[in-house]
């Protein structure tokens, strides 16, 4: 049951994180890369949220971890690389830094939000 959660999690949030860029790019009318940031950070902010619940509850977080990395690594894996192939070596390497710290951050500020 537990990884069925994770597979439906992944489900909506990658449909979220679609609906939310092909309105970020029809709205400004041009292509844009914040919405999956955006929404990885609200991910990574819930992910960690849960993991703090779970530990309070005495439960393992393993299935959170793992949906963590699917919502973290997903579509920013994707888009860093498609910004290496086109040449931009040193925007892609800031892009990745960047998601990663981010990520880091907003998962532990959602754990310490539930475990205060």
């Amino acid at each position: 049951m537990p990884l069925l959660l994770t597979l439906f999690g992944a489900l909506v949030g990658g449909s979220l994180r679609y609906v939310t860029e092909r309105g970020l790019q029809t709205r400004l009318r041009r292509p844009t890369r914040g919405g999956p940031f955006a929404l990885n950070f609200l991910g990574c902010l819930l992910l960690g949220a849960l993991s703090g619940w779970a530990y309070r509850q005495g439960a393992g977080g393993a299935t959170t971890a793992l949906g963590a990395a699917i919502t973290l690594f997903s579509v920013c894996g994707y888009e860093t690389a498609r910004v290496f192939r086109t040449g931009r070596r040193g925007m892609a390497l800031a892009e990745a830094v960047a998601g990663w710290f981010v990520g880091l951050m907003a998962s532990a500020a959602g754990v310490f939000l539930v475990v205060k």
